[in-house]
């Protein structure tokens, strides 16, 4: 993310524009609450405290949304940047996530 610097601006609201133009989507309009509460798939969620692009918060509004879900999994990991959770304990817990649903 950091290494789109000036790019990293305009992104948001191009992709904005796109998704209104290209498909009729208001991205204001999309809840990923909402939409979380209707999953019945299993889930893996994981999400960093230290994620400096999309805080937390985010990812416990949508365990919450998920608590109806027998095969969600809510992982919130301590101390990672956005994109950057990897390791030993990682690759373990989506590897057994893949093996128990694949």
């Amino acid at each position: 993310w950091e290494k789109l610097g000036v790019l990293k601006q305009p992104l948001t609201p191009l992709t904005k524009l796109w998704g209104r133009l290209l498909y009729g989507i208001d991205a204001g309009q999309i809840s990923p609450e909402v939409a979380a509460k209707e999953i019945r798939i299993p889930i893996l969620l994981i999400h960093s405290t230290s994620d400096e692009v999309i805080p937390v918060k985010n990812a416990k509004k949508l365990a919450q949304a998920l608590i109806n879900n027998k095969n969600a999994q809510i992982w919130i990991y301590d101390g990672a940047s956005h994109n950057q959770l990897k390791g030993k304990e990682y690759q373990e817990k989506v590897l057994l996530f893949f093996t128990k649903y694949l």
